[in-house]
């Protein structure tokens, strides 16, 4: 069965040695839970702040990534709170509509969410500039 042990093959040769069994299973579960999050999210907006849950998915997904301690992902041996990631995905959604509404208001979401420089403008504004991703 391809679920049963994290710690065995496939999931121990698919990816590099910097990569393990059980970061990559936590930020999986991470993602689960920033997209649940967020459908829930999309389905209580309404009008630009709707598109902007919806189109700046994986940009507040980025940012709980960022947010998240990186030992914690990948070394850490406590538990997610799955109440403090949707806690976090709540504020960091918030935090992204704040700054579309206030800086790129006349800017059309699923557009927006495409353009990297200002996807990177949008982080350092919210990350306060700590956001460290070689994949900008």
């Amino acid at each position: 069965m391809l679920y049963e042990d994290i710690t065995k093959q496939p999931y121990t040769i698919i990816f590099n040695k910097g990569t393990t069994a059980r970061a990559l299973w936590r930020a999986v579960t991470v993602l689960r839970l920033v997209e649940s999050a967020l459908k829930s999210e999309q389905k209580t907006r309404t009008g630009k702040e709707q598109l902007i849950a919806i189109h700046g998915n994986r940009f507040v997904l980025y940012l709980v990534f960022q947010k998240l301690a990186r030992e914690f992902i990948g070394n850490g041996d406590g538990e997610l709170d799955p109440i403090e990631v949707h806690s976090m995905t709540f504020d960091m959604l918030n935090a992204t509509i704040d700054n579309v509404l206030s800086r790129y208001q006349s800017a059309y979401p699923a557009n927006l969410f495409k353009n990297a420089s200002r996807c990177r403008d949008l982080s350092n504004r919210i990350l306060g500039g700590a956001a460290v991703s070689s994949h900008d």
